[in-house]
């Protein structure tokens, strides 16, 4: 497939039944060795069958143009992604006040709002194949634009509003190359897209530790999760100390 295909969106496979001989030839470095799920998933005392816990992991591999489409990674989870062959370009795009404000181009299918008319379940979107992203947005004409410094000053109508509204976030977009041993790590609550350059095989894991245990626990408890892995994700918290 990924030699003779020609599709205008292909195909990118994500494998998370990953046999032994593979497994024993990864190796997680050191600073994401803390892993709750890797705890729970491991720990004779637990057995929590919650997709967080059993699907972490997977070997992804795809051909020139496929790629992850804008997301946020699930259950506040953040994830390390180690490139073994070929080319990949990760596009961010920093929220850090409001996991609702999504990326350029990237529309909300959410209509549940909070009392300032945000949008509060930012996993409902709808967003271009990252091949058409790069396409729209690496050279884009809304890096290039003034932006006036008080839209209400300028008189603008409201088709151009929406159009300042794009370039402003345009420019919060950040771009980086992966090459063949590089790590790319993706901190919880952060929306990015992957796209591959060149055929590409590589391996990624979700993960939580102690920067993102409290944003996960209330993500779980918010969302209806099943008792048994909140109950494990807080004994781990408390293992490790996690208040200090």
């Amino acid at each position: 497939y990924i030699q003779n295909q020609r599709d205008a969106d292909p195909l990118y496979f994500f494998e998370s039944e990953l046999p032994e001989s593979i497994k024993t030839h990864i190796n997680t470095p050191q600073i994401f060795e803390d892993d709750y799920l890797y705890d729970i998933e491991t720990s004779s005392e637990m057995d929590v069958s919650y997709c967080a816990v059993k699907e972490r992991e997977w070997v992804v591999v795809g051909p020139p143009g496929s790629g992850s489409r804008f997301h946020i990674d699930p259950h506040n989870t953040s994830a390390w992604n180690t490139l073994y062959s070929g080319l990949k370009l990760w596009i961010f795009y920093r929220n850090d006040t409001d996991v609702s404000d999504t990326p350029p181009g990237v529309d909300s299918l959410c209509d549940k709002q909070d009392g300032k008319g945000n949008n509060v379940c930012p996993d409902m979107y709808a967003s271009p194949s990252p091949l058409d992203y790069a396409r729209s947005y690496f050279y884009s004409p809304y890096l290039a634009r003034n932006i006036p410094k008080n839209e209400e000053e300028q008189n603008i109508g409201g088709a151009e509003k929406a159009d300042i509204s794009r370039e402003k976030k345009a420019r919060k977009l950040q771009w980086a190359i992966q090459a063949p041993g590089d790590i790319v790590f993706v901190p919880y609550g952060h929306w990015h897209c992957v796209l591959n350059l060149e055929p590409s095989v590589a391996y990624t894991r979700n993960l939580i530790n102690r920067c993102n245990g409290g944003a996960a626990l209330e993500h779980a408890k918010r969302h209806g999760v099943p008792e048994d892995f909140i109950d494990a994700l807080r004994t781990q918290m408390l293992r490790s100390h996690h208040d200090d």
